[in-house]
């Protein structure tokens, strides 16, 4: 799941503004990817930049839905005040 549309993973992807997406929406593709694609991994993708408290709130949710797949998260993570952060709200693995 992209997030930040200024990154080279977004522009490789075609993803633009109007693809981010809120916590809700982010919560529900991460369902599709875990129960019906059965994906190993969803991996929350900011790239360059924290996504602050969006983020957190997004891992959150995604966290409480996932039963099979492992929870990633990428980007701009500056201290260990982050990483924490993001670990706590759900992901399992930080990139």
């Amino acid at each position: 799941i992209v997030q930040n549309p200024d990154s080279a993973a977004a522009r490789e992807a075609g993803v633009d503004e109007s693809d981010v997406l809120d916590p809700a929406t982010a919560k529900r593709r991460a369902m599709a990817a875990d129960r019906h694609l059965e994906s190993e991994i969803v991996y929350l993708e900011y790239s360059g930049t924290f996504g602050g408290d969006v983020a957190i709130e997004t891992l959150d949710r995604i966290d409480d839905a996932l039963v099979r797949s492992r929870l990633w998260y990428g980007g701009g993570l500056a201290n260990g005040e982050d990483v924490r952060a993001v670990r706590e709200a759900g992901a399992d693995t930080v990139v």
